[in-house]
C-alpha cells in the first residue's frame, strides 16, 4: 500500500476517494490513540497530585500535634456539643534556655472539617473559641473528619498521659482520603500534685 501511494505521488495521477478515506481514518486513530494516552496521563498526574497534598497536610498537622504533646507535660481534650475539640497543651520550646507556653488545636466540624493552632505564653489559659476567634488561629489542614468511631483527639483509655490522635484528610472532591493515627505520650517530668496548671 505504502509503496503504491508513493508511486501515485510520483506520477500525476493522484489519489482515489478511497485511499484518502483509508489515510484520514487512519490518522485519526493514530491521533485518538496518542490523545487518549495524553489525557490518561493528566489524569493519573492530578489524582497523584491530589493525593500527595492530602497526605502532606495531614502529615504536616500530625507532626506539630506530635511535637507540642511529646514537649508537654499536661494536656486537656475538650470535646464541645458541637462534635469540634479542643487540646491544650503545656508544651517546652526547642531552644537552648527552655521557655514553656500554652499551645491549642482545635477541630472544627464545620464545613469541610479543619484544625487550627494558636500559640500563648505560659500561664495564658487558651479559651474555647468564638468564630472570630478561630479565623485568627493558624489553619493547619483542610477537609478533615474523625476517623469511623472515634474522636480526633482523646485520651488514651490505658495511660491517661498518652494521647491519641485519629482523624482523615480528604480533597476538595472527597475523591482522595488519607489516615492519620497516633499516639503520643507526654514528657517524663514529674510534677508537684500540688502545682496549678497553668494552660487550662
Amino acid at each position: 500500500m505504502i509503496r503504491r501511494l508513493r508511486d501515485r505521488l510520483r506520477s500525476e495521477e493522484g489519489f482515489t476517494l478511497v485511499e484518502l478515506i483509508v489515510v484520514c481514518l487512519l490518522g485519526v486513530l493514530v491521533l485518538g490513540t496518542v490523545g487518549g494516552i495524553y489525557i490518561t496521563t493528566i489524569g493519573v498526574q492530578q489524582l497523584v497530585g491530589s493525593m500527595n497534598r492530602t497526605t502532606t497536610d495531614g502529615q504536616l498537622a500530625a507532626r506539630d500535634i506530635d511535637s507540642g504533646v511529646r514537649n508537654g507535660t499536661e494536656f486537656e481534650v475538650t470535646t464541645l456539643p458541637s462534635g469540634d475539640q479542643l487540646l491544650r497543651v503545656r508544651s517546652l520550646d526547642a531552644s537552648d534556655d527552655g521557655v514553656w507556653f500554652c499551645r491549642a488545636w482545635y477541630y472544627s466540624a464545620a464545613g469541610d472539617g479543619s484544625i487550627r493552632r494558636e500559640v500563648a505564653a505560659d500561664e495564658v489559659v487558651i479559651a474555647v473559641p468564638t468564630a472570630a476567634q478561630l479565623a485568627g488561629w493558624t489553619l493547619l489542614v483542610e477537609g478533615v473528619r474523625p476517623t469511623s468511631g472515634a474522636a480526633v483527639f482523646a485520651e488514651d483509655d490505658d495511660f491517661d498521659s498518652v494521647l491519641t490522635v485519629n482523624f482523615i484528610t480528604t480533597d476538595s472532591d472527597e475523591g482522595d482520603a488519607a489516615t492519620i493515627s497516633f499516639s503520643t505520650p507526654l514528657m517524663p517530668v514529674e510534677r508537684d500534685p500540688a502545682e496549678e496548671t497553668t494552660c487550662f
